[in-house]
């Protein structure tokens, strides 16, 4: 059987809105309240890891309004894009073009994006083996890292004195004398489950799955 579904749709030019990301415990609480006063803007959750978040739409002619009844609130402060990347890292969050690209979805830490009952796409057969038959060569993966080890981007990771793994990204912010960071790793180690080390070997850095792997 066919259906016609009809909506009421309002179509609006891009450059005509503006977006918001909110974070924080009371995200989705202000964004209601933002709604309800100004009832042309809208709002829908945002994967964020552990935080709550939600992004924000507003239309551009009551953007300073918002941005106004927002910071006059106690609980509200802007950030920049670098507290945000910090933010992120911090939630294990994997970021096309830093910490992968030009890579499969399971490579990606992405399989819990990707469907595999639904109808014929490209690289069904590819994802569907890999499910079934195997798994990657390699893998994002979060880290936990000592606040007193010192590791920058684009270091390596040994294991047994073998380097497995590249740091792509690292946060800045620090809880319980660790911070977090993101590196692609190679499958076997992680099967293993054993820590890696920091290429001199002297400091042991642990696994964690990243915010994807447990959407």
């Amino acid at each position: 059987q066919k259906f016609h579904i009809q909506e009421d749709v309002d179509v609006r030019l891009e450059k005509d809105l503006v977006y918001c990301q909110l974070i924080g415990q009371d995200a989705e609480v202000m964004a209601s309240q933002v709604c309800q006063q100004f009832r042309q803007c809208f709002w829908w959750l945002l994967p964020f890891g552990k935080t709550s978040a939600c992004c924000l739409v507003i239309p551009y002619q009551d953007y300073f309004e918002v941005f106004q009844s927002l910071s006059a609130q106690d609980n509200v402060v802007l950030i920049g894009f670098q507290v945000l990347e910090n933010l992120r890292i911090h939630e294990l969050i994997p970021r096309y073009g830093v910490d992968y690209e030009n890579c499969l979805p399971e490579e990606a830490s992405l399989a819990t994006h990707v469907s595999y009952r639904k109808g014929c796409y490209f690289g069904q057969e590819t994802h569907a083996r890999m499910k079934h038959l195997g798994h990657p060569n390699k893998k994002l993966m979060g880290l936990q890292i000592p606040r007193l080890v010192q590791i920058q981007a684009q270091d390596s990771l040994v294991e047994s004195g073998k380097e497995v793994a590249t740091v792509t990204s690292i946060s800045q912010l620090q809880s319980q004398n660790n911070y977090h960071a993101i590196a692609m790793v190679k499958y076997k180690s992680i099967e293993n489950q054993t820590p890696l080390k920091t290429s001199d070997g002297q400091h042991e850095v642990k696994m964690l799955p990243l915010a994807t792997d447990q959407s």
